[in-house]
């Protein structure tokens, strides 16, 4: 009867917390010599250790806002020297549509190398860090920095696009339609400087217009002037210009359309900025 006692307690005391074993097997003299050292004992390293962490942890915590601020400050460099390459692809390809000037396409397509070699770099700066112990604020800025990045690349592709279209096209003959493509072309060129800007730039922040009225116009008025020179001519190369000003029409607005939502992630991004 004891023996089937004693392996009960046993059979009852292996499935309990550590602690409660503990003290089941200490206060049982049945069990004096499997019993394991006193709670004190076996608390005091433990909580030494919890000490120690702790220390540990603050100057950790100090290193990582550092390395935070670093990381911020790199990315920023890169964003604006990102930025500045897609402004200047955005005024090259339109003024290729008027000079039909070879040496300045072939620019636009030495920027676009450029522009992606950026974006590979803050895409990989982004994802070092993101492996380290970064701040919820630094991981934050992290997230709209890549997002920043991935918009400017196709802004970029947008800008070759464009640039392809203005080899390809006659000078426009309609005097409206020639502006209209300078116009807002010159509009998103703006809005990517300004976008880039207000991100690396948080305190000098500028309110952006918006401008959505301005690419619906512009596309009415390029469809206009494209349908009448389809139907005044049957003349192959003169239709062929007519769908490359579509096309080139839909390029613009669609480059206006990504600057706009550039310069919202940008105002997005603002209230908590690190570094």
């Amino acid at each position: 009867m004891g023996r089937t006692r004693r392996l009960a307690d046993r059979r009852s005391t292996r499935n309990l917390p550590v602690r409660h074993a503990i003290v089941t097997c200490v206060s049982d003299p049945r069990s004096y010599g499997r019993a394991a050292p006193p709670l004190r004992a076996a608390d005091g390293p433990r909580s030494a250790g919890v000490r120690r962490k702790s220390s540990g942890a603050t100057m950790s915590g100090q290193t990582g806002k550092a390395e935070d601020a670093t990381f911020a400050g790199d990315v920023r460099d890169a964003l604006r020297e990102m930025g500045s390459d897609v402004a200047e692809m955005i005024a090259s390809s339109v003024r290729v549509l008027s000079t039909r000037d070879p040496s300045v396409a072939r620019a636009v397509l030495a920027r676009e190398s450029d522009v992606n070699w950026r974006d590979a770099m803050i895409r990989e700066m982004c994802l070092l860090h993101m492996g380290g112990r970064a701040e919820p604020d630094a991981l934050r800025y992290l997230v709209s920095a890549l997002r920043m990045a991935s918009k400017l690349e196709r802004i970029a592709d947008l800008a070759v696009r464009l640039n392809s279209y203005s080899l390809e096209m006659d000078p426009p003959s309609d005097a409206c339609v020639a502006s209209d493509i300078l116009r807002v072309a010159a509009a998103a060129q703006e809005m990517v400087r300004r976008a880039v800007i207000d991100f690396v730039n948080p305190r000098g922040m500028v309110e952006q217009g918006r401008t959505a009225e301005e690419p619906r116009r512009f596309r009415l008025a390029t469809a206009r002037a494209a349908g009448a020179l389809a139907k005044a001519t049957a003349d192959p190369h003169q239709l062929r210009q007519v769908l490359t000003l579509q096309g080139l029409a839909q390029c613009v607005e669609m480059l206006h359309d990504d600057a706009v939502a550039l310069g919202e992630l940008a105002a997005g991004a603002g209230p908590r900025r690190t570094g």
